[in-house]
């Protein structure tokens, strides 16, 4: 009986072992995972879920140009992250005068270079004061 008994369980251990090792196994898809399959959020790891922003294109303004104590020009630099294209119009706004109009861009305007429009203001404003500017 004593010889029987380690023989019985050996042949137990021996079935079941590999069942039981079996449901712990991690497989190459798993391997992959932060989380079990079918739980709620479970996602590979190294995937990003944050959804790419779309590149958007910017325009800035500020007065700028001669005469230098009180310039009569506006500056407009792409401060987006794509090229402005040519025949794009600005529509700009001077809060301090209340001076306002509409700028085309003759060519395109690179990201981070930027244009004036000359002898455009009436009344001097201080250099560097902000105007606000948009593209319709």
């Amino acid at each position: 009986m004593h010889k029987i008994l380690p023989c019985l369980l050996g042949a137990a251990l021996a079935a079941t072992l590999p069942v039981s090792f079996a449901a712990f196994t991690v497989t190459p898809a798993l391997a992959n995972y932060s989380c079990e399959p079918g739980q709620p959020n479970c996602v590979p790891m190294g995937v990003n879920t944050k959804p790419t922003p779309t590149p958007w294109p910017e325009i800035a303004c500020r007065v700028a140009g001669d005469p230098e104590a009180l310039p009569d020009d506006l500056r407009f630099r792409n401060i987006g992250d794509v090229v402005i294209k040519a025949g794009s119009a600005v529509i700009w706004q001077l809060k301090q005068t209340g001076e306002h109009g509409t700028f085309h861009l003759e060519h395109d305007l690179l990201v981070g270079a930027d244009i004036d429009d000359v002898d455009i203001l009436k009344a001097g404003v201080p250099a560097n004061t902000r105007c606000l500017s948009r593209l319709a």
